[in-house]
């Protein structure tokens, strides 16, 4: 089994990165759980990042009933949110190591750094996207900053609308989104089983010592 060796030159350590991307772009089981990571990732971010704004200028708590009506609102809103972070948080990366495992099968290499790393990075690249996302759409809508006083502003209606979308349409289609590469997804239960009996095997055969000197010829001592 093959691993990337920290004492490379310099100048070799730019090819071999190439290299391994390369390699992960070309594989379908890696494209498609970090197509489900980065869909799901932007979901949750969009709730996340306006959920606050959204009950400051979206709901009118003037009475008791509004009041029950919008804690209802709320909490299935947070129930929602759990649910979306348990799909952006544990599916992607519990599905990332049997990806990794198939690669080895396949490659013979082990190429764990690269797919984490890249993972990462789109998780990275999701976070600035969707905070950039919800601040241009809530600029469109013409929101008001609050003032150095600490006020809170009068915003148009349309901010209140935007906020809406963006705590339930928008992170709605992007899991939508997320679900065809998720279909896509070739590794099966039994395709993982199988693998992981086929690493067993290679790997417990690389671990006997090497057989020293000539294997004896059968026919010949016959």
């Amino acid at each position: 089994m093959e691993r990337a060796d920290a004492r490379l030159p310099l100048r070799a350590v730019r090819p071999r990165l190439l290299a391994e991307l390369r390699a992960c772009a070309r594989n379908p089981s890696f494209l498609a759980v970090t197509g489900v990571l980065l869909f799901s990732w932007l979901g949750l971010l969009s709730v996340q990042n306006n959920l606050l704004l959204y009950v400051r200028y979206a709901t009118d708590v003037e009475d008791a009933v509004t009041t029950i009506l919008v804690v209802f609102q709320l909490s299935a809103i947070a129930f929602l949110v759990g649910a979306g972070a348990a799909v952006a948080y544990l599916i992607p990366w519990s599905m990332l190591p049997d990806v990794v495992a198939e690669d080895e099968l396949q490659t013979g290499v082990r190429r764990e750094g690269t797919h984490y790393g890249v993972f990462v990075l789109v998780q990275q690249a999701g976070l600035s996207l969707g905070l950039a996302g919800s601040n241009l759409a809530l600029e469109a809508a013409g929101y008001v900053n609050a003032d150095l006083a600490g006020g809170v502003p009068v915003q148009p209606a349309s901010v209140a609308t935007t906020l809406r979308a963006l705590v339930s349409l928008v992170p709605a289609t992007f899991l939508l989104l997320s679900l065809p590469f998720l279909a896509a997804y070739p590794i099966t239960r039994a395709r993982h089983t199988a693998t992981a009996a086929a690493l067993a095997a290679r790997h417990a055969l690389a671990a006997l010592p090497p057989v020293d000197g000539p294997v004896p010829d059968r026919d010949a001592a016959v």
